[in-house]
């Protein structure tokens, strides 16, 4: 039996453009319970937005957290990335697999993905020609989109479809950066011309008065900064944003390099890729062609994207589900060297917690570090009570009462510990509801896992016998039965394990 909680309805939002005036819930019969360990499930329309309005410490992190992050250079930073970020509704798609359940990658706006911590957005700009059924060109309805499109090729051609405009994205880009004093990069990628029908699409070249005209819609972003040389991941971030300025970075990527000049992109103040070069981690799901096949087919063709279990947001949310727990451990692997982590689907603080732990790590690596729900746990007495159950060993539960209170009322947060034992980097990541276990070591994602404390002990006499045979960096052991891979990384002596794949 789910407990009753009343449950205070903001606004309502929808996937689908063609709702009639005056709907009313009634008409959807509307069902939200709350389950244990699991945030609040909508049935008959996952498309309706219940997320409360974002909490300060969200939409301003950065400022936030300038203090400790403002004298960091900005690639020791770790930023919350949206794929493909536009892709939030459909305006256009191709009738065979131009639908919302293979072409939306996000549920909402570019200006709700920034208040909910999104400091990196991949924009994929695409110039649009519809045409009717039968080939007639509608010039009119020529636009600057950003697409989700794949190239199948044969009578098929390309498939997918549109989602936010480019004027859209400039729009709310510029909305938040008047709001919020924070800096925000747009990464440029897969700039393509579609001459587009119900059927399929076809690729044409860009002419130059196109290519010009794409350049002037993203000038129109404020607050613009520019530097004519060096690397921009070696600035600090009060560089960019320490005089409680907005800033934001228009970054072509590499594909891009044959369709403008320097002299064009410099004209506007924008980049090229290589004057931000980080480390990208991706948590992410690309559909499978069997996957997008039957996505499209009946009945998950009929169904909403999160009813329809092939829909790139239902894998996305499987996806982060299973990776999301070993994210941190996955990383420490480079030192924690990740600029970005980008992921489908950002909802809640789970990415931006994420991000902080690596961050917070980076600029005090031996320290215990703990965020929760987006926020870094100062507070004395709740780190000291993570400290001892590390000390312990033992299990911790994730509540607000265990962490000092409730950042973001009405939602589920994660909690995130990253810590330092026996010389070893272990992290931990869980859901409120739901209990870290410090008593054991999760190496690797269910199903090849090491759970046994001893494992540590007796890897760390492994590693030292072989630094004493001079080896190498890496060494393969067999320890009751098992097979593990010790690594050794600088700087900072972070070590990664994990279990061979293949071992069992």
């Amino acid at each position: 039996m789910c407990p009753t909680r009343q449950i205070q309805l903001v606004s309502v939002h929808t996937l689908r453009r063609n709702l009639r005036p005056g709907i009313r819930l009634s008409d959807w019969q509307l069902e939200l319970c709350l389950r244990v360990r699991h945030p609040y499930i909508c049935r008959r329309l996952p498309a309706l937005n219940t997320t409360m309005a974002p909490p300060d410490h969200l939409k301003d992190w950065m400022q936030h957290n300038l203090a400790v992050l403002g004298s960091r250079p900005l690639g020791e930073i770790c930023l919350p990335g949206a794929h493909d970020a536009g892709a939030f509704k459909l305006e256009f798609g191709t009738t065979v697999g131009g639908i919302e359940s293979n072409v939306l990658t996000q549920t909402l706006s570019i200006y709700g993905q920034l208040e909910h911590g999104v400091r990196w957005m991949e924009i994929r700009p695409f110039l649009l020609r519809q045409k009717h059924l039968f080939g007639a060109t509608c010039t009119a309805e020529t636009n600057w989109y950003c697409g989700h499109f794949s190239p199948i090729g044969y009578a098929l051609d390309w498939q997918g479809g549109c989602g936010a405009t480019i004027d859209e994205v400039v729009a709310d880009v510029n909305r938040f950066t008047s709001e919020h004093r924070e800096l925000v990069i747009l990464d440029i990628s897969h700039i393509t011309f579609l001459e587009a029908s119900l059927s399929g699409a076809t690729e044409s070249s860009l002419t130059p008065d196109q290519r010009r005209e794409l350049l002037t819609k993203l000038a129109g972003i404020h607050n613009r900064f520019y530097v004519p040389v060096g690397q921009l991941e070696s600035l600090t971030l009060d560089t960019f944003i320490g005089q409680h300025q907005a800033a934001v970075l228009v970054v072509f990527d590499s594909d891009s390099d044959g369709l403008f000049s320097e002299a064009e992109l410099t004209e506007h103040q924008f980049y090229r890729s290589h004057r931000y070069a980080v480390n990208k981690h991706f948590v992410t799901r690309m559909q499978t062609h069997e996957e997008a096949v039957s996505s499209t087919l009946p009945p998950n063709r009929w169904r909403e994207p999160m009813n329809n279990p092939n829909s790139v947001l239902r894998l996305a949310d499987a996806q982060q589900a299973q990776e999301f727990p070993f994210t941190l451990q996955e990383l420490a692997k480079n030192g924690m060297q990740t600029g970005i982590i980008i992921t489908d689907k950002v909802e809640g603080a789970d990415l931006l917690t994420l991000c902080l732990a690596v961050s917070f790590t980076r600029v005090s690596p031996h320290e215990l570090v703990v965020v929760y729900g987006g926020a870094r746990i100062t507070d004395g007495a709740v780190r000291q009570r993570v400290q001892d159950a590390i000390n312990a060993p033992c299990a911790l539960d994730v509540t607000n009462g265990l962490c000092g209170g409730d950042p973001w009322e009405g939602t589920f947060k994660s909690l995130a510990v990253v810590y330092w034992h026996d010389d070893w980097v272990k992290a931990r990541f869980g859901k409120e509801g739901t209990t870290l276990h410090f008593e054991r070591d999760y190496l690797r994602k269910p199903g090849a896992e090491i759970e046994d404390q001893a494992v540590f002990d007796t890897a760390e006499c492994a590693e030292q016998q072989t630094e004493n045979s001079n080896r190498g960096n890496e060494s393969l052991m067999n320890i009751e039965n098992s097979t593990i891979q010790i690594s050794r990384f600088r700087p900072g002596r972070m070590r990664y394990y994990r279990r061979v794949k293949g071992s069992t």
